[in-house]
């Protein structure tokens, strides 16, 4: 995304399930070297990225693989994608083909860094991890004031104007991520 106004958190149903950030289609898993008969597991390539949008049920899906993928020998790969996300969750308005209600995960926020709640002209922004309290701490700067975000609040929640009427405060987060914070 390169602007706000390419965001769209009106949706239902996901298109394109997180998890395949944290097992993308492609990676290489091992190398090898088959005359020296060597093989090694590569270094992590995984660079900061942010899911935006996140609903309750993709989140507890992702909360299943975290769990799976502790069991037994641990998934290195998936592991160093997920410990690079940072995952921003909002609310979900099931339809009748939303199965939120049926598996419990309508309200749910563990497992999310920040989560939006839709509140008509505004979001509140409720920082519920480390990563998620860093990310909104570098919001709150003065570039991201000259941005258009407006935050106000107390530690646990805060006011943020809606997304898209500031262009580039998802460039912003987005950027901070990328370099590491």
């Amino acid at each position: 995304i390169r602007t706000a106004d390419e965001l769209s958190l009106e949706y239902v149903t996901t298109v394109t399930p997180p998890k395949k950030y944290f097992l993308p289609p492609g990676e290489v898993l091992v190398e090898f070297r088959r005359k020296q008969g060597e093989w090694r597991e590569p270094a992590a390539r995984a660079r900061p990225f942010i899911l935006f949008g996140v609903h309750g049920c993709d989140m507890q899906g992702i909360l299943r693989l975290d769990w799976a993928f502790r069991r037994g020998q641990t998934e290195w790969n998936y592991f160093a994608n997920r410990e690079k996300a940072a995952i921003f969750g909002i609310n979900c308005v099931p339809d009748e083909n939303c199965f939120c209600d049926a598996v419990h995960t309508q309200g749910r926020v563990d497992g999310f860094d920040l989560f939006l709640t839709d509140i008509g002209q505004s979001y509140y922004v409720r920082p519920l991890s480390e990563k998620g309290r860093a990310l909104l701490a570098r919001a709150r700067t003065s570039a991201a004031r000259a941005n258009g975000v407006e935050t106000r609040g107390s530690s646990s929640f805060e006011k943020v104007n809606r997304l898209r009427n500031a262009p580039s405060a998802s460039c912003l987060a987005t950027s901070a991520a990328a370099r590491g914070s």
